[in-house]
């Protein structure tokens, strides 16, 4: 079962795209795409990206058994501070 995640992008999207690409990487987790849409796989989850305007929404498809979805949510968002 997918678990949507929504985040209100604050600065530059571009930016902050780049930090979330280098730490992503840093992680071990590929995130792929651009500004407007993309995808992810590392550490056992795998989902998708899109971008509207200000809003990033993340669906994230699979997760592994061992991380709560909450600290999974934690770490997505720790992604684009």
């Amino acid at each position: 079962m997918s678990h949507i995640i929504t985040i209100d992008l604050r600065g530059d999207i571009e930016a902050l795209f780049e930090d979330a690409k280098r730490k992503a990487a840093s992680m071990g987790v590929a995130l792929n795409g651009d500004i407007t849409a993309g995808d992810f796989s590392g550490l056992g989850a795998t989902g998708n990206y899109s971008v509207d305007g200000q809003i990033l929404t993340i669906e994230i498809t699979r997760k592994p058994a061992m991380f709560p979805q909450a600290m999974l949510d934690a770490m997505v968002r720790k992604l684009f501070e």
